[in-house]
């Protein structure tokens, strides 16, 4: 499948350029996740900005405020981030959110907890209501009520409620005018393609709390990779090199053909 915002395409590199030396800014250095392929091309929400220059500085002017301290601690923020995850299952945003969220101070059990809609594990009052309002904001219904006000307000005060609102707003913000549009260049990584085996950050299955963290991603001459873990059914993409995934499940013994925005392929309905 094509890309639909190739970056290497375009005439002027000057926004491509541009936004990978903003994002090595705001992490202070090289940042821990992929933001563009092998070959050239920008990923996710990087590859969309390069086609909207005018929306650079405004989309980064955001962003340091978003990862300023003032506003709202990294534990705090990543909790946010893995919320909206857990609701829109990007998986883009899960990769690249598990290397920060890790240094902010979660576990990976935790983090898994979160993207699967869970509470974290031995999570304290204060995240707890951090990642419920965050949940609470991203589903909807309606303006919170008085008692919802009254019980996240109580808890963690104007100001972080706000941040909190800030942070979810700017992610969705992403989610909805970028990432969904781009969901081709939304690969499951098996960076850098090899015979070798790969790791992928993290799989979503088709229950909400069902995850497979690091399976294998195994390259094969067939051109179809191979996800070996334990689940039955999977949501998913194609590999980064272009070829269908398959996700084995090693105790019964079947291949589920995994094809980029097709519906979940259950036992039942293993292809042929």
């Amino acid at each position: 499948m094509p890309l639909r915002f190739p970056t290497t395409d375009l005439v002027d590199q000057s926004s491509s350029q541009a936004i990978q030396q903003e994002l090595r800014d705001l992490h202070h250095g090289e940042p821990p996740f992929r933001y563009k392929r092998g070959d050239g091309n920008l990923i996710g929400c990087y590859a969309t900005l390069s086609y909207s220059p005018d929306m650079l500085a405004p989309f980064f002017k955001i962003a340091r405020a978003v990862y300023s301290p003032k506003n709202i601690d990294a534990y705090a923020r990543e909790l946010c981030i893995l919320a909206v995850a857990s609701v829109h299952s990007d998986p883009y945003v899960i990769e690249c959110h598990i290397p920060l969220a890790l240094k902010a101070g979660l576990s990976q059990l935790q983090i898994d907890e979160a993207v699967a809609g869970n509470v974290p594990h031995n999570s304290s009052e204060e995240h707890r209501a951090i990642y419920g309002l965050a949940r609470r904001l991203i589903i909807g219904g309606g303006p919170l009520t008085e008692e919802e006000w009254q019980n996240f307000s109580g808890v963690l005060g104007r100001q972080k409620v706000l941040g909190i609102a800030h942070v979810v707003g700017s992610y969705l913000y992403g989610v909805y005018c970028k990432g969904y549009i781009l969901r081709a260049n939304s690969v499951l990584s098996c960076s850098p393609p090899s015979p070798d085996s790969c790791t992928l950050p993290l799989l979503r299955v088709a229950h909400a709390t069902d995850f497979i963290s690091s399976p294998r991603l195994l390259h094969r001459e067939s051109k179809t990779c191979t996800i070996v873990g334990d689940a039955t059914t999977v949501h998913g993409n194609r590999c980064e090199c272009g070829s269908k995934i398959t996700i084995l499940r090693t105790k019964l013994r079947y291949e589920a053909l995994l094809i980029n925005m097709d519906p979940p392929v259950t036992g039942d309905e293993v292809p042929a």
